[in-house]
């Protein structure tokens, strides 16, 4: 039986040696850019801070733009303002990517209308050359940060988010709700 398990061990690790020595690409690489704007938690969603908050992600991705990239990644919480509505900040990152002639994926908050209340959704953008192309909502929510899974352990932590369904691709730019 060790016998058995040693030529189990070997065969794995020959057949994983193996693996690793291919290549997993078909085609040309795709350049991109990874963006963190390292913001600090106490500026997020201070009305006062928005503009400069965004203007270190535009300045940043600007920064990365010599690589040419063609998708742009900004993080989770990226942008502390409502991307499916019309403003001044939308404009700006929407102007970035006709500029740069590249696609971002960024992290934000989306809101909806529920039965009852104002469901909101920690969200994932797609912003195709200037128009907002697509969104994902996080369907996994960190507990306690964003939901309270145990309300009846924990009846004071409100729930911040609603876990999300599907992805949602807009073939229009998303109306001003």
């Amino acid at each position: 039986s060790s016998l058995c398990l040693m030529v189990l061990l070997i065969g794995v690790l020959l057949y994983g040696d193996w693996r690793l020595s291919q290549t997993f690409t078909v085609g040309q690489p795709v350049p991109i850019a990874v963006v963190q704007g390292a913001i600090e938690q106490k500026l997020r969603w201070q009305p006062e801070y928005r503009r400069a908050n965004l203007d270190r992600y535009l300045a940043l991705t600007r920064g990365a733009a010599a690589t040419h990239p063609l998708l742009i990644f900004w993080p989770e919480y990226a942008v502390d303002f409502h991307v499916q509505l019309d403003s001044p900040l939308r404009e700006s990152v929407f102007q970035l990517t006709r500029d740069l002639e590249a696609d971002l994926v960024l992290g934000g908050q989306y809101y909806n209308y529920g039965e009852a209340d104002v469901e909101f959704y920690n969200s994932v953008f797609l912003v195709h050359r200037g128009r907002l192309a697509g969104r994902y909502d996080k369907t996994l929510l960190l507990p306690f940060a964003e939901a309270n899974q145990v309300e009846s352990l924990f009846p004071g932590i409100p729930n911040r988010y609603v876990p999300g369904q599907s992805i949602h691709l807009f073939r229009t730019p998303v109306a001003r709700i």
